[in-house]
């Protein structure tokens, strides 16, 4: 399923989901005028980084977890950070680096949530 075809929905606990089309709607013009916003790849990194940190706090509470939710944050954040910074190097092989580091902190994220 396509991000733009995300319905509304809540969680179990009452809470409700942030969709992606109404997430976009809140980032910043600057962000979204940047030619990057064109990359889906970095508009979903960043729409997770979001979502992650509602997410993470909420499982910090816990103090059990508190260094999980702190990892968890700093992998989701990585993805679009190195999204960006892959996309403004001149090289191929400088690109595909910080995409591959991209791909890493995506499967390091997934892993802490499982």
């Amino acid at each position: 399923m396509k991000h733009e075809d995300m319905k509304h929905e809540e969680e179990d606990n009452g809470r409700e989901t942030l969709t992606f089309l109404k997430w976009a709607e809140t980032v910043p013009a600057e962000i979204r005028g940047d030619t990057l916003w064109m990359i889906e790849a970095y508009r979903l990194g960043l729409y997770l980084g979001d979502l992650a940190w509602g997410y993470a706090n909420r499982i910090a509470i816990d103090f059990r977890l508190h260094d999980v939710a702190d990892q968890l944050r700093r992998a989701t954040r990585r993805i679009s950070a190195c999204i960006a910074e892959g996309y403004s190097r001149d090289t191929g092989k400088g690109r595909s680096t910080y995409y591959e580091y991209a791909l890493g902190s995506s499967r390091e994220a997934r892993d802490w949530v499982l």
